[in-house]
């Protein structure tokens, strides 16, 4: 299964998960497409990793792979960050955590000191689902700074995104649940060393999530699904854009919508256009029926 993909130097990764040979647990699933120019010298080829017994790889980026692991039959599930080169897993570092936890997200901020960030949960006995933040430097070998959020309700991390503009800010995306209820849209914007700057959520007792973010300039946009009414209809889930201040966290504006043939959907993935002001959203829609 794919879960997510990015570009690489000379052509596409994929990442996921599949089996095996007589192993019980899945095996982390690392493919590669290469380029147009590369094609003549090589062929797509993939890796399965198992990390012990059982691993599944969430996101990819610059800095490698992210995801989780298992050592074994009923062990926790501890985040991983893999690095891979021309068909070999050459780093898995692990990044254990009391109770289960994995990364959901990668992303660059080569202005912030070449840092590449991750994101994803962990669960802490008495304080439910809470955000963690893995920051790493490739250049100086640092240690990685490792960060948890413990803030009111569960936060399911599914996004992250760098302001890109040298001051160390990330914005961590998905969607926040009290008690059970309603899950409602949810950032989280971070400064220097993973700092808090704030937290919002968009959310009016109906289900939204958001699935993807990136910043552009001094804006934050954030997809993901609503399944807020509209007019006479029940709801129904649409697919769900909006837009953010990057300084405050404050709601600028939200697009949700399906073509009339649609029976709902949901944007899953999003990234900046080359031109000023554009951006790619992909996701699904079900046809009525």
């Amino acid at each position: 299964q794919v879960n997510g993909g990015c570009a690489s130097g000379d052509g596409t990764m994929l990442v996921g998960w599949g089996k095996l040979a007589g192993q019980a647990g899945k095996a982390a699933w690392i493919g590669h497409i290469p380029s147009k120019s590369q094609r003549i010298a090589g062929q797509a080829e993939s890796t399965l990793w198992q990390g012990g017994f059982a691993a599944e790889l969430r996101a990819c980026g610059s800095g490698g792979m992210v995801g989780w692991q298992q050592t074994g039959d009923g062990a926790e599930r501890d985040s991983v960050w893999l690095r891979w080169y021309e068909g070999v897993v050459i780093e898995a570092l692990a990044l254990p955590a009391p109770g289960d936890d994995e990364l959901r997200a990668v992303a660059d901020c080569w202005s912030c000191k070449n840092y590449r960030g991750a994101a994803g949960e962990l669960t802490q006995a008495g304080s439910g689902l809470d955000a963690r933040l893995v920051l790493r430097d490739f250049v100086d070998g640092e240690k990685p700074i490792d960060l948890t959020y413990s803030l009111p309700g569960d936060q399911y991390v599914r996004g992250l995104a760098s302001s890109g503009d040298g001051e160390g800010r990330w914005v961590l995306c998905g969607y926040a649940s009290m008690g059970g209820g309603a899950a409602d849209g949810w950032l989280m914007a971070t400064g220097p060393g993973g700092a808090q700057l704030w937290q919002t959520t968009v959310g009016d007792g109906y289900v939204q999530r958001f699935q993807a973010c990136a910043t552009a300039g001094n804006a934050v946009l954030a997809v993901g699904v609503t399944f807020t009414p509209y007019g006479n209809v029940e709801p129904l889930g649409r697919p769900w854009l909006a837009k953010f201040s990057l300084a405050d966290g404050k709601l600028q504006w939200e697009r949700a919508q399906s073509p009339q043939w649609a029976n709902g959907g949901e944007l899953l993935a999003l990234s900046l256009g080359t031109s000023v002001g554009s951006w790619w959203a992909a996701g699904y829609v079900r046809e009525n029926g």
